[in-house]
């Protein structure tokens, strides 16, 4: 048959791009949030000097605001009213070093970033913050702590004292418990998709050094040449710890999606890029350990069997869709269960991933031609018999016996083809067997998603296997090979997982190839819903696709795509359907 045009990347850059543009765009943390603050502060407190970096809204900033030129030696009046104030016991703390005032532009969000440093002799032992000066609004305010957060984001509306803890900044607080951590802190995160377990695990470096030979040359360091090794031994050493039960069953081991240092920062959880090296007691690892189930799942426990030496409880948020479900792992209660019953969501159905005879399609050949064709030939058979068992009884006429006897040897040759190639032989409509629209979108729908389904997997057998049910032909092993770079080139970031949930084939109209047997054109437009997730955030997302798709069934009668030109793309709306 005519090979069908196979343009790449552009369909294996739409598909799997869906899950890989999240990668490598960080989440937005809880303390970037410009829509409830006209004003956000965040406050570095290291050893040597502390940080205070300023971002302003744009319609908070005064008009026609000249930005060209060297910065002054202190802010301008405006920008130091909107200051919060450090404080040396009773006393305002001298101005900092002036840095920048600039525009950042983000997307269609734009905002002011202005910065200033304080040097300090030795580590302070605490820190007293005030509120900017009287009329300005509240700023929203975080703190870090050799770069831990101490909390989240919150107004800052009275003076707050920070006690510092510079043997382990975990421990770092404010004197007012509203100021805590809540989310910004080592934990884990299940997350509860339709065909897999993914838990997420932050941790602190420190917490494995009881349970971990980390072989570092400075025990207090991890140099920029060690961190490579240490991810792997770490990684090898989560893959067999804190086991999962689905659906009351022990889970097969993990696949071991990623492990990287990680830090808190504004834009959220984001790699530590800097070759520089890292503090022990600060560093913070992520780790993705990924259960492929075959259906969705209705119930998930984690068992965690990490605690450290002061019996800290272990925060765990179970998400699944747009519900969290918070709790506690502790020494008396190591276990944390979430069922489907919990959620008021309903439960995710069951996708068919793979096509077949039946409502998605009509293979050529389906079970009733086949009976009454093979009916067919055993009458003739029997009538041909008879004839001949009459001729070499009664009939003396040796030309006749001949005939059928060859008529006899005939039928029982084509009795005997594959009921598809019998048919084959005797037809000479192009696509006799049919497939109407609604059966394309169907036959689609199963595919597609299937497909879907393959870019999520890891292992390259596994990927492969599950692929070869949706695709066929040259496309198949083409496919295959873009989904094995892509997922290289996933495995260097860390930020978010996209997972499509679900396939809307909005338009397919089909039409037979003439010069292709057995094959039909789809001109297809689906919408693949799903979401990006990560670190206790998640982002619905809805790509619109449009694509010329030839589809033909293989052995078996099982329909695939082998052709396939991709028309174009988009990104909708969240919500966006239809």
């Amino acid at each position: 048959m005519p090979k069908t045009p196979t343009r790449f990347p552009g369909w294996i850059a739409g598909l799997l791009g869906y899950a890989l543009a999240s990668v490598w765009t960080p989440a937005q943390a809880d303390w970037a949030d410009l829509s409830r603050y006209g004003e956000v502060a965040e406050i570095a407190v290291e050893s040597d000097e502390i940080r205070l970096n300023l971002r302003l809204a744009q319609n908070t900033v005064p008009e026609g605001l000249a930005l060209a030129g060297e910065p002054p030696a202190s802010p301008p009046p405006w920008l130091a009213r909107r200051l919060p104030q450090l404080l040396a016991g009773n006393s305002p703390w001298p101005v900092g070093r002036f840095e920048f005032l600039r525009k950042v532009e983000n997307g269609q969000d734009a905002y002011y970033e202005a910065s200033l440093r304080y040097p300090l002799d030795k580590p302070l032992q605490a820190l007293t913050i005030a509120p900017p000066a009287a009329g300005s609004p509240a700023a929203g305010l975080v703190v870090l702590h050799r770069g831990v957060p101490v909390s989240d984001l919150l107004p800052l509306r009275q003076t707050l004292k920070l006690t510092l803890d510079w043997h382990d900044p975990w421990r770092s607080r404010f004197n007012d418990p509203a100021f805590t951590r809540r989310h910004a802190e080592p934990r884990s995160y299940l997350y509860v998709e339709p065909y897999e377990i993914r838990h997420e695990v932050l941790l602190r470096l420190a917490d494995i050094k009881p349970w971990l030979d980390l072989g570092l040359k400075d025990p207090r360091y991890v140099e920029a040449g060690e961190r490579e090794g240490l991810q792997r031994k770490v990684g090898a050493f989560l893959a067999g710890r804190n086991p999962v039960r689905i659906d009351g069953a022990p889970a097969a081991p993990p696949q071991l999606d990623r492990v990287v240092f990680v830090r808190f920062q504004r834009e959220g959880v984001v790699p530590v890029k800097e070759s520089g090296r890292l503090d022990v007691d600060t560093a913070l690892l992520g780790v993705v350990l990924t259960y492929l189930t075959e259906n969705p799942a209705r119930s998930v426990a984690l068992r965690w069997d990490l605690f450290g030496l002061d019996a800290a409880p272990r925060q765990l948020s179970v998400i699944q869709g747009k519900e969290t479900f918070d709790g506690y792992m502790s020494l008396k209660q190591p276990e944390f269960a979430w069922s489907q019953d919990e959620s008021l969501e309903p439960a995710p159905a069951a996708v068919v991933e793979t096509a077949g005879p039946g409502r998605q399609g009509r293979p050529p050949v389906d079970q009733a031609d086949s009976l009454l064709f093979r009916a067919a030939l055993l009458l003739g058979f029997t009538v041909c018999l008879s004839f001949a068992l009459l001729a070499s009884s009664g009939f003396k006429q040796r030309p006749l016996s001949a005939g059928l006897a060859l008529l006899l040897l005939l039928t029982t040759a084509v009795a005997a083809l594959p009921p598809r190639l019998a048919v084959q032989a005797s037809a000479t409509e192009p696509g006799r067997a049919g497939l109407d629209e609604a059966q394309a979108k169907d036959l689609l729908t199963a595919l597609l998603h299937n497909a879907y389904r393959a870019f999520q997997l890891r292992d390259e057998v596994k990927t492969y296997d599950r692929l070869a049910k949706s695709l066929g032909g040259d496309l198949l092993d083409d496919i295959y090979l873009q989904q094995r770079r892509a997922v290289l080139r996933q495995a260097e970031g860390l930020g978010g997982e996209g997972k499509v949930d679900r396939i809307e084939v909005l338009e397919s109209r089909v039409r037979p190839l003439a010069a292709a047997p057995w094959a039909w054109q789809v001109d297809a437009r689906w919408v693949a819903h799903g979401t990006v997730s990560h670190w206790g955030h998640a982002h619905e997302r809805h790509n619109l696709y449009q694509a010329r798709l030839t589809l033909r069934p293989a052995d078996g009668g099982q329909w695939k795509i082998v052709g396939l030109e991709f028309i174009g793309g988009q990104r909708l709306d969240a919500g966006a359907s239809g």
